[in-house]
């Protein structure tokens, strides 16, 4: 039985056809599982995170959300002078917090974003996924335990609904 939303959300997705994107990150995983050094490995992995940035953003989020008209206008209303002035900027925090005071473990969106478009978007997208791929390389056992608490989040959602 379909979801309430696949009616409507489906064929905006195209039915969840295989992007292009999909397919450079799966043509990507064997080159990282069988990379010759730890350079190329993590160069390889840092492509295939790119790659399903670009399909998450562009292929589901931008057709669902982003290209809405009533979603437009209510992003042209938040970046106007006295409720951008109020608003939280807008962050990715690379914690299993939604704050963090530690500048490293966060990315902020540039002033000038736009985020309903897709390349303004996905300039800020791009530095945040080097960042967090840094993080990867240079604090594993850290980010590893931060990914570990996510996902724990899912697995106590799931839990929840079968109760």
């Amino acid at each position: 039985q379909l979801q309430p939303w696949a009616e409507e959300s489906l064929p905006i997705l195209k039915h969840l056809q295989i992007s292009p994107f999909i397919e450079e990150a799966f043509r990507l995983i064997p080159k990282i599982e069988t990379a010759s050094s730890v350079e190329i490995k993590a160069r390889n992995q840092l492509k295939h995170l790119m790659a399903i940035a670009k399909h998450e953003q562009g292929v589901v989020l931008q057709p669902l959300i982003y290209e809405q008209a009533d979603f437009k206008r209510a992003l042209a209303t938040m970046r106007s002078w006295p409720i951008r002035w109020i608003s939280p900027k807008q962050q990715i925090v690379f914690t299993n917090h939604c704050e963090t005071d530690d500048p490293r473990l966060k990315s902020e969106a540039p002033e000038d974003m736009i985020v309903e478009d897709y390349r303004s978007r996905m300039y800020w997208i791009g530095e945040a996924a080097k960042q967090f791929h840094g993080l990867m390389q240079r604090r594993t056992a850290f980010m590893e335990i931060q990914l570990s608490a996510i996902a724990d989040w899912a697995l106590a959602k799931a839990r929840e609904d079968l109760e």
